[in-house]
C-alpha cells in the first residue's frame, strides 16, 4: 500500500512538471561568435550571457535586463509574463552599439550570442501564442474562423493578451483526479500509523505494569533517601555522643573503684596497727601520781617489750581478715552494678519527651509502656514493650503514647499487630536526685501485622 502511493505521488509530480515545463530546463540551438553553434538549455545559456556581460563598462545595461529576464525562465509563463518578457526583450534590441564601420546598430547583430538567444526566446514565445491562437480560433465542428487582416493590423502595436478557454484541459483534470488520491492515501497512511502506534502503547503499558508500579515504589524510595541519610547523620551524631558519654562514665567510674579500693586499703592498715587504748597509761589515770615516786621509766620500758608481742599477736592469728572480705565484697557490687545496670519499666511519656521516675521494676500491662535500661550514671536507654493489648492501646492514641518519644520506620499503620523497637532511644538525668528523665534520641520503631 505505501509503495503504491508513493508511486502516485510520482506520477502526479511527473503530471505536473510535464504540464508546467519552465524555460530554463528547455533546449534549444544557439548561436555565438565565429558562426559556432550550440546546444544548451535556456538557463545554461543565460548564465554564460550574464557571465560575459557582468561587470561590462561598455554595456552595464546588458547585464542589468538579463538579470530581469533571470526569474521568468525558471517558471511556468503566465500571460502577463510573457508580456513583461516581450518588453524585456523589445529593451534589449533598442541597445545600440557601433559596429565596424562606425555606426550604431541594434546590440542583437554586434553580438551573435545574444542575439541568437533573443531571437530563439522570442521564437518560442511566438510559438506558443499560435498554439494557442489556433485552439481560439477552432470552433467545436472544427471549423477554422479566419481573423480579419485590417483588425490584426490594427492591434500590431497593442501588446496581445489570451484568453483561456472556458473548456479544461484534461491534464488539469488528471492533476486533481492523482491529487485527491494522493491526499486520501496520505490520510489513510496517517490513520493507519496513529491506530499502530496507538495499539502498541497499550500493549508496552500492559506488559510494563509492573515495572512502572516497581518505578514508582523506586521514586518513593528516592525521595525518602535524604530523609534516611538526615537520620543516619543524626545517629551516628547520637552514637559519637554516647561513646564519649560512656567513655567519661567509665573513667568516672574506674575513679570510684580506685578511691573505694583505697578506703579498703586504708581500713586493711588501720586494723593492722595497734590501738591506742591498750597502752598502759590510758588505763589506770589515777596511778599517774605515782610514777614519779617509784624508779622513773624501767618499769614503763619493761612493760612495753611485754604488751608489743601481745599487739603483734591479732595481726598473726586473724589470718582469715573478717573485716576485708566485707569491704572487698562491697567493691565487688559496685562493679557488679556497673556491669548490669538495673532495668525498670515507665509509663506514660509527657509530650516534649521526658518521662517521670515513676519506675517499676515489674510489668503492669496497664501502665507499664516502656522498658529503660540504665546505661551509665546519668543515662539509660528504652524500647517499647511489645505486648498486644500496649499495641492496641498505643494505636488508639499514638499521638500520647508514641509521637513524643517514637520514631516510625516506614509510617504509621494502624491494623498492626505488633510494634518492633528497631533502634532504641536515648534518655538522661541531669543529676543522681532529679525525678524526671530527659529525652535525646527518639527510638524507632516499625509495625508488622
Amino acid at each position: 500500500m505505501r509503495r503504491l502511493l508513493l508511486l502516485t505521488l510520482a506520477l502526479c509530480y511527473a503530471t505536473l512538471t510535464f504540464a508546467q515545463t519552465p524555460l530554463a530546463s528547455q533546449k534549444d540551438t544557439f548561436k555565438e561568435s565565429g558562426g559556432k553553434s550550440t546546444t544548451a538549455t535556456y538557463a545554461d545559456f543565460h548564465k554564460k550571457l550574464s557571465a560575459f556581460f557582468k561587470g561590462s563598462k561598455a554595456l552595464p545595461n546588458v547585464s542589468g535586463l538579463l538579470n530581469q529576464l533571470e526569474p521568468y525562465l525558471k517558471k511556468p509563463l503566465t500571460d502577463q509574463d510573457k508580456i513583461k518578457v516581450t518588453k524585456i526583450l523589445n529593451d534589449l534590441e533598442n541597445l545600440t552599439e557601433k559596429d565596424e564601420k562606425g555606426q550604431k546598430v541594434s546590440i542583437l547583430k554586434t553580438r551573435v550570442g545574444l542575439g541568437s538567444f533573443v531571437e530563439n526566446l522570442r521564437t518560442n514565445l511566438e510559438t506558443e501564442e499560435a498554439a494557442m491562437l489556433d485552439s481560439d480560433t477552432t470552433l467545436a465542428d472544427g471549423t477554422e474562423v479566419m481573423p480579419d487582416t485590417a483588425t490584426h493590423s490594427a492591434m500590431d502595436g497593442v501588446p496581445f493578451i489570451v484568453n483561456k478557454s472556458s473548456d479544461s484541459p484534461w491534464v488539469w483534470w488528471v492533476v486533481s483526479g492523482i491529487s485527491i488520491l494522493a491526499a486520501l492515501g496520505l490520510g489513510y497512511l496517517y490513520w493507519d500509523e496513529k491506530k499502530k502506534r496507538d495499539h502498541l502503547e497499550r500493549q508496552m503499558l500492559n506488559t510494563s505494569s509492573q515495572a512502572s508500579q516497581s518505578f514508582v515504589k523506586m521514586q518513593q524510595l528516592e525521595k525518602q533517601v535524604p530523609q534516611l541519610i538526615t537520620k543516619i547523620r543524626e545517629y551516628e551524631k547520637a552514637i559519637e555522643e554516647y561513646e564519649r558519654a560512656l567513655k567519661h562514665s567509665q573513667e568516672q567510674g574506674e575513679t570510684e573503684r580506685k578511691r573505694w579500693l583505697q578506703e579498703v586499703q586504708n581500713l586493711q592498715a588501720s586494723m593492722t596497727k595497734p590501738p591506742v587504748h591498750e597502752t598502759p597509761a590510758t588505763p589506770n589515770p589515777p596511778q599517774a601520781p605515782e610514777i614519779p615516786a617509784v624508779i622513773p621509766v624501767l618499769p614503763v620500758a619493761e612493760q612495753q617489750p611485754e604488751e608489743r608481742p601481745s599487739a603483734e599477736e591479732p595481726t598473726q592469728e586473724p589470718l582469715p581478715e573478717e573485716p576485708v572480705p566485707a569491704e572487698s565484697a562491697a567493691v565487688e557490687d559496685v562493679e557488679t552494678n556497673d556491669r548490669n545496670p538495673a532495668e525498670f519499666y515507665l509509663s506514660t511519656p509527657n509530650k516534649d519527651g521526658s518521662f517521670r521516675d515513676l519506675r517499676s521494676a515489674h510489668f503492669d500491662p496497664s501502665q507499664s509502656l516502656y522498658h529503660v535500661r540504665i546505661t551509665g550514671p546519668y543515662s539509660a536507654e528504652f524500647e517499647f514493650v511489645n505486648d498486644p493489648a500496649l499495641v492496641s492501646e498505643a494505636l488508639r492514641y499514638p499521638e500520647t503514647f508514641l509521637d513524643p518519644v517514637c520514631e516510625y520506620g516506614g509510617g504509621i499503620q494502624f491494623g498492626a499487630r505488633s510494634i518492633e523497637t528497631v533502634a532504641k532511644g536515648k534518655l538522661t538525668k541531669p543529676d543522681l536526685e532529679s525525678d524526671r528523665w530527659e529525652l535525646q534520641y527518639k527510638a524507632i520503631i516499625r509495625f508488622e501485622n
